[in-house]
């Protein structure tokens, strides 16, 4: 594990910023895909769609907090800011498939909780698998 973190941290800054940024691409864009889009992808069980947003926006909160150096010591501040900007996006792209998806998809209630509890149970996730010390380390 240590092994594991010691790359993880010395991925330079610029290419983590370049990650997260496809990253958030790749969740605006399935986001905003027309839902007769979604209909051809294969299901497997119900609710995929409250698991893929608990994954997708949790995995954006760990990215996240992978991706900004954390350079202060206030840390409730630091994911509270990152917890903000993660729902911020939800709440935009829910938003916007209304605007953009030719009115067939529409803001959920349940897709916002899902990306809320995605984001608080991943940013532990993170801090406890990849602790701080890898935002301590200089930064590229």
């Amino acid at each position: 594990m240590e092994k594991t973190t010691r790359w993880l941290a010395n991925i330079p800054a610029v290419i983590k910023r370049i990650l997260s940024g496809c990253y958030l691409t790749l969740v605006a864009l399935v986001s905003l895909l027309p839902s007769d889009s979604l209909k051809k992808v294969p299901t497997f069980f119900e609710n995929e769609d409250t698991i893929a947003h608990f994954l997708m926006y949790g995995g954006m909160s760990a990215i996240l907090c992978w991706t900004i150096p954390r350079q202060n010591k206030k840390k409730f501040l630091y994911y509270s800011g990152i917890v903000l900007f993660c729902v911020g996006f939800g709440m935009l792209m829910e938003i916007l498939q209304r605007i953009f998806t030719q009115l067939d998809r529409s803001f959920s209630w349940s897709d916002a909780i899902s990306n809320l509890a995605g984001i608080c149970f991943f940013i532990p996730i993170k801090e406890k698998l990849l602790p701080g010390k890898l935002d301590s380390l200089e930064q590229s």
